[in-house]
Protein backbone atom coordinates (compact mmCIF):
# COMPACT_ATOMS: atom_id res chain seq x y z
CA UNK A 1 0.00 0.00 0.00
CA UNK A 2 3.14 2.20 0.13
CA UNK A 3 2.68 3.10 -3.50
CA UNK A 4 -1.26 3.94 -3.29
CA UNK A 5 -0.70 5.91 -0.48
CA UNK A 6 2.16 8.14 -2.71
CA UNK A 7 0.77 8.15 -5.55
CA UNK A 8 -2.60 9.37 -4.38
CA UNK A 9 -0.57 11.98 -1.95
CA UNK A 10 1.19 13.26 -5.32
CA UNK A 11 -2.00 14.13 -7.01
CA UNK A 12 -3.69 15.60 -3.87
CA UNK A 13 -0.49 17.92 -3.75
CA UNK A 14 -1.17 18.40 -7.09
CA UNK A 15 -4.64 18.80 -7.42
CA UNK A 16 -4.63 21.17 -4.19
CA UNK A 17 -1.57 23.47 -6.33
CA UNK A 18 -4.15 23.35 -9.46
CA UNK A 19 -7.26 24.52 -7.48
CA UNK A 20 -5.29 27.47 -5.84
CA UNK A 21 -4.45 29.16 -9.41
CA UNK A 22 -7.99 28.08 -10.44
CA UNK A 23 -9.22 30.26 -7.43
CA UNK A 24 -6.62 32.86 -8.42
CA UNK A 25 -8.48 32.80 -11.98
CA UNK A 26 -11.91 33.22 -10.18
CA UNK A 27 -13.64 30.08 -11.70
CA UNK A 28 -16.96 29.67 -11.79
CA UNK A 29 -19.08 27.55 -9.44
CA UNK A 30 -20.03 24.95 -12.64
CA UNK A 31 -16.11 25.28 -13.81
CA UNK A 32 -15.64 24.66 -10.22
CA UNK A 33 -17.75 21.89 -9.87
CA UNK A 34 -16.02 20.02 -13.30
CA UNK A 35 -12.62 20.06 -11.90
CA UNK A 36 -14.01 18.93 -8.83
CA UNK A 37 -15.63 15.76 -10.75
CA UNK A 38 -12.79 15.01 -12.63
CA UNK A 39 -10.06 15.15 -9.97
CA UNK A 40 -12.48 12.35 -8.21
CA UNK A 41 -12.75 10.06 -11.02
CA UNK A 42 -8.75 10.47 -11.59
CA UNK A 43 -8.50 9.09 -7.99
CA UNK A 44 -10.88 6.50 -8.56
CA UNK A 45 -9.11 5.19 -11.45
CA UNK A 46 -5.90 5.63 -9.58
CA UNK A 47 -7.12 3.81 -6.77
CA UNK A 48 -8.87 1.01 -8.47
CA UNK A 49 -5.82 0.13 -10.82
CA UNK A 50 -3.45 0.58 -7.55
CA UNK A 51 -5.40 -1.68 -5.36
CA UNK A 52 -5.95 -4.33 -8.70
CA UNK A 53 -1.89 -4.68 -8.60
CA UNK A 54 -1.59 -5.10 -4.95
CA UNK A 55 -4.33 -8.07 -5.02
CA UNK A 56 -2.96 -9.42 -8.13
CA UNK A 57 0.78 -9.42 -6.31
CA UNK A 58 -0.79 -11.15 -3.24
CA UNK A 59 -2.53 -14.00 -4.85
CA UNK A 60 0.63 -14.63 -6.85
CA UNK A 61 2.58 -15.05 -3.86
CA UNK A 62 -0.26 -16.70 -2.47
CA UNK A 63 -0.36 -18.94 -5.25
CA UNK A 64 3.52 -19.83 -4.26
CA UNK A 65 3.36 -20.69 -1.09
CA UNK A 66 0.32 -23.22 -1.27
CA UNK A 67 2.52 -24.46 -3.68
CA UNK A 68 5.42 -24.72 -1.55
CA UNK A 69 3.51 -26.07 1.29
CA UNK A 70 1.82 -28.90 -0.77
CA UNK A 71 5.53 -29.80 -2.19
CA UNK A 72 6.51 -30.76 1.56
CA UNK A 73 3.47 -32.03 2.39
CA UNK A 74 3.70 -34.41 -0.31
CA UNK A 75 7.61 -34.80 1.37
CA UNK A 76 6.39 -35.28 4.63
CA UNK A 77 3.85 -37.93 3.88
CA UNK A 78 6.47 -39.87 1.90
CA UNK A 79 7.35 -43.18 3.36
CA UNK A 80 10.05 -44.11 1.02
CA UNK A 81 12.18 -41.50 3.02
CA UNK A 82 11.80 -43.96 5.70
CA UNK A 83 12.77 -47.50 3.34
CA UNK A 84 15.93 -45.07 1.87
CA UNK A 85 17.00 -44.21 5.83
CA UNK A 86 16.93 -48.65 6.40
CA UNK A 87 18.50 -49.40 3.16
CA UNK A 88 21.68 -46.92 4.04
CA UNK A 89 22.22 -47.74 7.66
CA UNK A 90 21.71 -51.36 6.37
CA UNK A 91 24.43 -50.74 3.94
CA UNK A 92 26.46 -49.13 6.19
CA UNK A 93 25.99 -52.11 8.63
CA UNK A 94 27.01 -54.80 5.52
CA UNK A 95 29.91 -52.89 4.92
CA UNK A 96 31.16 -52.26 8.26
CA UNK A 97 30.88 -56.00 8.88
CA UNK A 98 33.63 -55.89 6.05
CA UNK A 99 36.33 -54.39 8.21
CA UNK A 100 38.72 -56.17 10.22
CA UNK A 101 38.24 -56.44 13.51
CA UNK A 102 39.34 -57.56 16.93
CA UNK A 103 39.21 -55.94 20.35
CA UNK A 104 42.76 -54.55 20.45
CA UNK A 105 44.94 -53.32 17.62
CA UNK A 106 47.49 -56.26 18.13
CA UNK A 107 45.02 -58.75 18.05
CA UNK A 108 43.85 -57.19 14.79
CA UNK A 109 47.55 -58.03 13.55
CA UNK A 110 47.58 -60.97 14.98
CA UNK A 111 44.64 -62.28 13.27
CA UNK A 112 44.93 -60.99 9.97
CA UNK A 113 48.55 -62.51 9.85
CA UNK A 114 47.36 -65.75 10.66
CA UNK A 115 44.62 -65.54 8.03
CA UNK A 116 47.11 -64.97 5.83
CA UNK A 117 49.14 -67.89 6.85
CA UNK A 118 46.63 -70.34 6.13
CA UNK A 119 45.84 -69.23 3.19
CA UNK A 120 49.00 -69.33 1.71
CA UNK A 121 50.41 -72.42 3.48
CA UNK A 122 46.69 -74.38 2.66
CA UNK A 123 47.53 -73.91 -1.55
CA UNK A 124 51.37 -75.10 -0.90
CA UNK A 125 53.27 -71.81 -0.89
CA UNK A 126 55.67 -71.55 1.97
CA UNK A 127 55.81 -68.18 3.86
CA UNK A 128 58.97 -66.79 4.62
CA UNK A 129 58.31 -63.36 6.24
CA UNK A 130 55.49 -61.21 6.84
CA UNK A 131 55.46 -57.46 7.60
CA UNK A 132 52.50 -55.77 8.79
CA UNK A 133 51.80 -51.81 9.12
CA UNK A 134 49.11 -49.99 10.38
CA UNK A 135 47.85 -46.43 8.56
CA UNK A 136 45.20 -44.51 10.32
CA UNK A 137 42.37 -43.18 7.70
CA UNK A 138 41.48 -40.15 10.35
CA UNK A 139 44.99 -39.01 10.77
CA UNK A 140 43.38 -34.96 10.15
CA UNK A 141 40.43 -35.32 12.16
CA UNK A 142 39.46 -35.16 15.66
CA UNK A 143 38.89 -38.41 17.52
CA UNK A 144 35.61 -39.53 16.96
CA UNK A 145 34.43 -37.37 14.06
CA UNK A 146 33.25 -39.08 11.00
CA UNK A 147 32.63 -42.39 9.42
CA UNK A 148 35.96 -43.32 9.56
CA UNK A 149 37.03 -42.58 13.14
CA UNK A 150 39.12 -45.23 14.26
CA UNK A 151 39.34 -47.05 11.29
CA UNK A 152 42.94 -48.11 10.55
CA UNK A 153 44.47 -49.61 6.76
CA UNK A 154 46.56 -52.59 7.56
CA UNK A 155 49.09 -53.62 5.10
CA UNK A 156 50.90 -56.89 5.10
CA UNK A 157 53.67 -57.62 2.65
CA UNK A 158 54.22 -61.34 2.22
CA UNK A 159 57.51 -63.51 1.49
CA UNK A 160 56.20 -66.69 0.23
CA UNK A 161 57.83 -69.41 -2.48
CA UNK A 162 56.30 -68.89 -5.82
CA UNK A 163 53.94 -71.78 -7.53
CA UNK A 164 51.79 -70.13 -10.15
CA UNK A 165 49.19 -72.70 -9.24
CA UNK A 166 49.20 -71.88 -5.33
CA UNK A 167 49.11 -68.20 -6.54
CA UNK A 168 46.26 -68.19 -8.52
CA UNK A 169 44.32 -69.60 -5.41
CA UNK A 170 45.48 -67.21 -2.99
CA UNK A 171 44.63 -64.54 -5.34
CA UNK A 172 40.93 -66.12 -5.67
CA UNK A 173 40.90 -66.58 -2.20
CA UNK A 174 41.60 -62.83 -1.06
CA UNK A 175 38.91 -61.69 -4.17
CA UNK A 176 35.89 -64.24 -3.02
CA UNK A 177 36.40 -63.24 0.69
CA UNK A 178 33.56 -62.02 3.15
CA UNK A 179 36.43 -59.24 3.97
CA UNK A 180 37.53 -55.92 2.57
CA UNK A 181 40.40 -57.26 1.43
CA UNK A 182 42.89 -55.88 -1.66
CA UNK A 183 46.23 -57.01 -3.62
CA UNK A 184 48.11 -53.82 -3.73
CA UNK A 185 50.93 -55.28 -5.73
CA UNK A 186 52.34 -58.66 -6.43
CA UNK A 187 55.86 -59.36 -7.53
CA UNK A 188 57.58 -62.97 -9.30
CA UNK A 189 61.30 -62.69 -8.11
CA UNK A 190 63.07 -65.44 -10.40
CA UNK A 191 65.83 -67.54 -10.36
CA UNK A 192 67.21 -70.74 -8.33
CA UNK A 193 64.66 -70.05 -5.61
CA UNK A 194 61.68 -67.98 -6.97
CA UNK A 195 59.84 -66.34 -4.83
CA UNK A 196 56.29 -64.13 -4.31
CA UNK A 197 56.30 -61.02 -2.99
CA UNK A 198 52.65 -59.55 -2.52
CA UNK A 199 51.19 -56.77 -0.49
CA UNK A 200 47.56 -57.67 0.52
CA UNK A 201 45.76 -55.00 2.55
CA UNK A 202 42.35 -54.75 4.30
CA UNK A 203 40.85 -52.35 6.95
CA UNK A 204 40.86 -52.73 10.47
CA UNK A 205 38.64 -51.37 13.32
CA UNK A 206 38.77 -51.56 17.34
CA UNK A 207 35.22 -54.08 18.02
Amino acid sequence: MNFLQKTTGDFWTRGYALLSKAGERNLTPSQARTIFIGAGCLVWVLVTFTLSNEIDGLQTRLKNIQFEIGRLTALAKDSNWDARLQQSQSMRQVQERRLWSAPTPGLGEASFEAWLRDRFQTHGLNVQQIILARTPLDSNEPAGAGFLAGTERMTAKVISDFKPRGTINVTADVATSDKLLTIDHMVVRTGRNARLETDISTYFRVE
